[in-house]
Protein backbone atom coordinates (compact mmCIF):
# COMPACT_ATOMS: atom_id res chain seq x y z
CA UNK A 1 0.00 0.00 0.00
CA UNK A 2 1.15 3.21 -1.07
CA UNK A 3 0.77 6.07 1.44
CA UNK A 4 0.03 9.74 -0.44
CA UNK A 5 2.30 12.11 0.63
CA UNK A 6 0.24 15.29 1.21
CA UNK A 7 1.99 18.31 0.66
CA UNK A 8 1.94 21.23 3.37
CA UNK A 9 -0.81 23.98 1.61
CA UNK A 10 -3.09 20.63 1.41
CA UNK A 11 -3.03 19.67 4.75
CA UNK A 12 -3.65 22.96 5.87
CA UNK A 13 -6.28 23.20 3.55
CA UNK A 14 -7.79 20.30 5.07
CA UNK A 15 -7.38 21.52 8.44
CA UNK A 16 -9.25 25.05 7.81
CA UNK A 17 -12.50 23.20 5.61
CA UNK A 18 -12.69 20.55 8.04
CA UNK A 19 -11.82 22.07 11.51
CA UNK A 20 -12.76 24.93 13.99
CA UNK A 21 -10.88 26.13 16.37
CA UNK A 22 -12.29 26.50 19.89
CA UNK A 23 -13.00 30.29 19.13
CA UNK A 24 -14.17 29.97 16.13
CA UNK A 25 -17.10 27.42 17.95
CA UNK A 26 -17.47 30.34 20.62
CA UNK A 27 -18.16 33.09 17.98
CA UNK A 28 -20.13 30.68 15.48
CA UNK A 29 -22.49 29.36 18.20
CA UNK A 30 -22.28 32.55 19.98
CA UNK A 31 -21.66 31.03 23.52
CA UNK A 32 -19.37 30.82 26.43
CA UNK A 33 -16.43 28.65 27.02
CA UNK A 34 -18.17 26.95 29.45
CA UNK A 35 -21.19 26.23 27.66
CA UNK A 36 -18.95 24.70 24.67
CA UNK A 37 -17.10 22.35 27.50
CA UNK A 38 -20.26 21.33 28.88
CA UNK A 39 -21.52 20.81 25.82
CA UNK A 40 -18.54 18.22 25.21
CA UNK A 41 -18.80 16.75 28.18
CA UNK A 42 -22.32 15.72 27.05
CA UNK A 43 -20.90 14.42 23.91
CA UNK A 44 -23.29 17.15 22.25
CA UNK A 45 -20.03 17.89 19.81
CA UNK A 46 -16.98 16.15 19.55
CA UNK A 47 -13.58 17.13 20.19
CA UNK A 48 -10.74 16.26 18.42
CA UNK A 49 -7.22 16.60 20.53
CA UNK A 50 -3.64 16.74 19.29
CA UNK A 51 -1.49 17.67 22.38
CA UNK A 52 -3.08 21.02 23.63
CA UNK A 53 -4.85 21.77 20.45
CA UNK A 54 -8.72 21.10 20.51
CA UNK A 55 -10.25 21.17 17.19
CA UNK A 56 -14.09 20.48 16.28
CA UNK A 57 -15.35 19.38 13.62
CA UNK A 58 -16.75 22.05 11.22
CA UNK A 59 -20.13 19.43 10.25
CA UNK A 60 -20.86 18.90 13.88
CA UNK A 61 -21.07 23.09 14.44
CA UNK A 62 -23.02 24.14 11.11
CA UNK A 63 -25.35 21.33 12.38
CA UNK A 64 -25.99 23.15 15.86
CA UNK A 65 -26.38 26.40 14.08
CA UNK A 66 -29.59 25.87 12.56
Amino acid sequence: MVRKKWKRNELLEILDNEFLSTQEVLDTLQITKQALYSLVLRNKIEQVRKGSVKLYFRSDIEKKTY
